[in-house]
């Protein structure tokens, strides 16, 4: 029997040495020409893009001197100035990129990534000198809550059929 069960581990250790020299890839990453990610840096550019990455660059780095109010309509206007832009595309961006998108997929992956470093200095425009932090309801629509920090009245606006916003709302539903 020992014999036999020597013969047994020794063809169990053998395996094991084929296991262990088999190289398996659990989680097979997804390429990343297919990755859908808003982040500039992961965007991979096509082999013929519109606008190679590198004048993109060079146009936002230009404007990055001008203040963030005038940064997107700028960057935008170089951008359809481009030689290379304006030999492949006849259109302007549109809402939403809806010009430079053909069922819902990019057109072209530089335009993707013309439209990310837009929407970048969009957002940057908007808290910088837009609205961003000052919103607040008008006086008869403001909720009728008053904070516990400082005792002040609530910035929100009033939800439908309620005194209250919809924060407060659902507070004083449970109380009651």
């Amino acid at each position: 029997m020992s014999a036999h069960l020597k013969s047994f581990q020794a063809a169990i250790s053998r395996i094991n040495n084929d296991l262990n020299s088999i190289d398996i890839i659990k989680d097979i990453p997804t390429p990343m020409s297919f990755k859908n990610t808003w982040n500039r840096k992961d965007i991979i550019f096509d082999d013929v893009p519109v606008i190679s990455k590198e004048q993109i660059d060079i146009y936002k780095r230009m404007v990055d001197m001008l203040p963030s109010k005038e940064k997107p309509k700028a960057f935008l206007k170089m951008i359809y100035n481009d030689y290379e832009y304006s030999k492949y595309i006849s259109r302007k961006r549109g809402a939403q990129a809806k010009n430079w998108k053909k069922d819902g997929e990019w057109k072209c992956s530089s335009l993707k990534y013309i439209d990310s470093i837009y929407q970048t200095m969009g957002k940057k425009n908007w808290a910088d000198n837009g609205s961003h932090g000052k919103q607040s309801a008008s006086t008869h629509n403001q909720c009728g809550a008053f904070t516990k920090v400082g005792n002040t009245q609530c910035k929100r606006s009033c939800c439908s059929g309620s005194i209250y916003c919809t924060q407060h709302t659902n507070r004083y539903k449970n109380i009651q």
